[in-house]
């Protein structure tokens, strides 16, 4: 195999796509849990909960995926984990606050 093939695979154009959307469910859920919890520190916290609800997404994700190269792993999985974490940065402190 050559490296394009490792880095790309056949599903390069929706893996980072298909963990946002699995993290949705867990993103919501954790953020109304921690929203009870009256935190003060919102933007670390929303970066938080995005980073562990994506974390849930790639899990359902990779019980699916063909891919088994770490490199489209390294690429594809850490994008895919970068952007709940990105969205919970931005809108940690417009859905925290109280």
């Amino acid at each position: 195999m050559d490296r394009g093939s490792l880095l790309l695979g056949r599903t390069w154009h929706t893996c980072t796509l298909n963990i946002t959307l699995l993290s949705l469910p867990g993103f919501v859920l954790i953020t109304q849990t921690v929203r009870a919890l009256a935190p003060t520190r919102l933007r670390q916290t929303g970066a938080a909960i995005g980073l562990s609800s994506s974390v849930l997404g790639a899990v359902a994700y990779c019980l699916h995926c063909p891919e088994m190269s770490p490199a489209f792993w390294a690429v594809w999985y850490v994008l895919g984990l970068a952007v709940p974490t990105g969205l919970g940065t931005l809108l940690g402190p417009r859905m925290l606050r109280w």
